[in-house]
Formats: C-alpha cells, sequence, structure tokens
C-alpha cells in the first residue's frame, strides 16, 4: 500500500498537507489533512511505516522508518505545529490547526494495522504540490491521435 503525503500550505511555522491512500484497484483516497512543524519537517523521500508500540503515547500507532538522522517519527494526533518534533499530526483542517485528531489517528491506525497484519509492504511517500505553470498548456494523455493515411501524406508530399 501507497500513502502519500503532499504537502500544500506553509506558513512561517507549520506545514499543511493531505495524506493519501494510492491505489491502482480502488483509486485514490484522501485519508485525512496533516500538519507539521515547519522547523523540523522530515525530507521528500518515500519511507516504509510499520504499526507498533510508543513508549511515548502508550498506544499502538504508525512509525516512519528510516528517516535520515532519526528515530520514533511517528503518526500521531495534534492540534498545533507546537504539538509535533518532526512527527506527522493528523485530523481535520482549520486554518494552521488540526480538530478530530484522536479519532483520525485512531481511523488511520486501524487502516495500516489492518493492512499491516496481511503482509502488504506500507510505504509513505512524502511530496508537495506543485500548481500547474500559468499559461503553459496542460498534457491530455486521454485524446487519442489518428495516425495520418495514405493519401493524407501523399497529398503532403506533392505540395512539396
Amino acid at each position: 500500500m501507497l500513502l502519500q503525503l503532499i504537502r500544500h500550505t506553509t506558513s512561517r511555522t507549520s506545514v499543511i498537507g493531505q495524506l493519501w491512500v494510492i491505489d491502482s484497484v480502488f483509486g485514490n483516497q484522501l485519508l485525512c489533512d496533516t500538519l507539521e512543524n515547519a522547523a523540523c519537517l522530515i525530507p521528500e523521500l518515500i519511507y516504509p511505516v510499520h504499526v507498533t508500540h510508543s513508549p511515548k503515547f502508550g498506544r499502538l500507532l504508525p512509525l516512519i522508518n528510516h528517516v535520515p538522522g532519526r528515530d520514533g517519527i511517528r503518526i500521531h494526533a495534534g492540534n498545533q505545529s507546537s504539538d509535533s518534533q518532526g512527527c506527522v499530526l493528523v485530523g481535520h483542517a482549520q486554518g494552521t490547526r488540526l480538530t478530530d485528531s484522536r479519532a483520525v489517528e485512531t481511523m488511520v491506525t486501524k487502516l495500516l494495522l489492518s493492512i499491516d497484519h496481511s503482509r502488504e509492504d506500507i510505504r509513505l511517500e512524502v511530496t508537495h504540490y506543485v500548481p500547474p505553470t500559468p499559461g503553459y498548456p496542460e498534457t491530455d494523455y486521454t485524446r487519442s491521435f489518428s495516425t495520418p493515411s495514405a493519401h493524407t501524406c501523399a497529398a503532403l508530399e506533392s505540395e512539396d
């Protein structure tokens, strides 16, 4: 399973994002909003995730593994960026704060536990939203292109 954390709004102290489940069978689904402390963001990479017991919080929580130079980076409840020392907080964004954080943490943990028990790898891709460039045409991969007929090619050649 692939989770994708897409950061999209940055202030002096916090970074708001969204946590998505990326699935080729069921489609991409938004799980929740995220909040991170802008002073201690984890690098934009892909990380393995496991649900383990957190000694600090005293409950099962998702652990983001192999964060360069850091240990114990978790996905957990919190309402403001000061509630995090590098972890990813989950909830519903209200400006630069999160609401319903504990309920969302429970939902995310249960989802990941169900995947973890099936022995499927869980990965978290941390990235950021890149807005479209104004004035630059977007590529439409859904359009089909027709191959020119021999008659069309012959007509073009005759004009030279």
